[in-house]
């Protein structure tokens, strides 16, 4: 039989806190962070989600140090062997400034998730960075809210799921980083049934 490498009880190895907030970023929508990555439709893969075991023998083979944190090459790509590596404090710093990163609500992310998540063209609004806008008009240019189109379906879904859970307009507003009217919006396009007939009469004046 084939031994573990474990030498000690895993759970008190930083490597599996490290997997378990992995998972929990990736599955729970409750988790700090959720919405930068399962809101994105990132996910662990199989091998690494159904077992700690499999991610730390990975983790050994690919030079974990306990100094080290898990860093995926493409950020747009799962949590899985052929994406990740464990790199350094000042790798992790040098990718950091390569990235545009822009405060909108009190929330700073880099450009690109902001341009998934609110629908904006990613090429305009690296544009508008260069030429020194400020981080509001970056996103929505000097048309403001009129630029901001839609979500992609998977995180409309999300929003959808999150209000029938029980979210109000307000929290889901202030999460998504759009108005409640926005929210409604979505809603309606889902075919989500509404709590109140004052939004269902505001969701028909939106659609007008």
């Amino acid at each position: 039989m084939k031994q573990s490498p474990l030498t000690k009880p895993h759970t008190q190895l930083r490597c599996y806190r490290t997997w378990s907030a992995m998972r929990q970023r990736c599955s729970n929508p409750k988790a700090t962070g959720y919405h930068n990555y399962g809101g994105r439709g990132i996910v662990v893969c199989k091998e690494w989600s159904d077992s700690f075991l499999p991610f730390y023998e990975w983790s050994i083979q690919n030079g974990y140090r306990e100094e080290l944190e898990i860093d995926r090459t493409n950020n747009d790509g799962n949590y899985e062997p052929s994406n990740c590596r464990w790199t350094t404090d000042k790798v992790q710093a040098l990718n950091q400034r390569r990235t545009v990163y822009v405060t909108h609500n009190n929330e700073r992310l880099p450009l690109k998730t902001w341009c998934e998540r609110l629908g904006i063209n990613y090429k305009f609004a690296y544009r508008r960075y260069k030429k020194g806008q400020a981080d509001y008009n970056i996103l929505f240019g000097n048309g403001g809210h009129n630029a901001l189109k839609r979500f992609n379906d998977f995180q409309e879904r999300q929003i959808s799921e999150e209000y029938k859970a029980g979210n109000s307009l307000m929290v889901l507003a202030k999460k998504w980083g759009v108005s409640d009217t926005g929210i409604l919006h979505i809603l309606k396009r889902q075919g989500t049934e509404t709590r109140h007939k004052r939004m269902d009469a505001v969701l028909g004046r939106i659609e007008k």
